[in-house]
């Protein structure tokens, strides 16, 4: 297993706008014309016509929904950089099995990058060993062994629990402000201590000298390759 810091990201809603998808396909099969704005709750069969009511969550059982759905903006670009440097996990429940295939097609066409293997599909997110768990639905969050990020959706707008991220623009400032800066500021720990550790063999009296300098660039170094090989920088 990796070392790197491991993210697991939700599928449906986080980077895959499937409810834009299924509504496309609803408002087409009942002639109604509800936005993703207007999904303002996780189980919206109260919100559909009453001949369709809960035969909303029918589309489901259709793997095509998952191959259509558009990707969510900004998603690829920011996943690929944080790929770069954390473990990137897909975690996502599949609502049945028969979806497995229609959705790792989906990640294959939008997110290539991220290994089959780091694709999860489970229905308990809190049995996912991740640092951390971005998704929109707060029950996934409640749990887990793994600091929650609630990704905004119309639906959980009123949660105040958890850490919230607007965007995958938003993401990404958290990244570089919280997950990547822990890691950096553990680098610059990791210096100081090598210099303070090259003086004090050296002898703390004794003039400085070039070999001082060497040999913390020597700890430094080793420092540098270890940090990388577990995924820090």
């Amino acid at each position: 297993m990796s070392n790197k810091i491991r993210i697991g990201i939700d599928m449906d809603g986080v980077i895959c706008a499937l409810t834009t998808e299924w509504l496309r396909r609803y408002n087409n099969d009942y002639s109604d014309n509800l936005k993703p704005s207007d999904i303002t709750m996780w189980n919206w069969h109260s919100l559909v016509k009453k001949e369709c009511g809960k035969k909303i969550y029918d589309y489901l059982d259709d793997p095509s929904v998952f191959e259509d759905a558009p990707v969510i903006k900004d998603s690829q670009s920011v996943l690929y950089e944080m790929s770069k440097e954390c473990e990137i996990v897909i975690v996502t429940s599949p609502f049945n099995m028969n979806n497995v295939v229609a959705k790792n097609n989906w990640l294959n066409k939008y997110f290539p990058f991220i290994d089959r293997d780091n694709r999860v599909y489970v229905g308990n997110k809190s049995l996912v060993d991740v640092d951390y768990l971005l998704d929109d639905k707060p029950k996934n969050l409640e749990q887990g062994n793994y600091i929650p990020l609630l990704f905004s959706a119309p639906h959980n707008k009123s949660e105040n629990r958890f850490t919230r991220i607007k965007d995958w623009q938003h993401m990404r400032l958290y990244y570089l402000q919280n997950i990547r800066k822990d890691w950096w500021e553990m680098l610059k720990d990791f210096f100081v201590l090598s210099i303070l550790l090259s003086l004090i063999t050296l002898g703390l009296n004794e003039p400085f000298h070039w070999g001082a300098l060497i040999v913390s660039s020597v700890i430094g170094t080793v420092l540098l390759k270890l940090i990388k090989n577990r995924g820090m920088m």
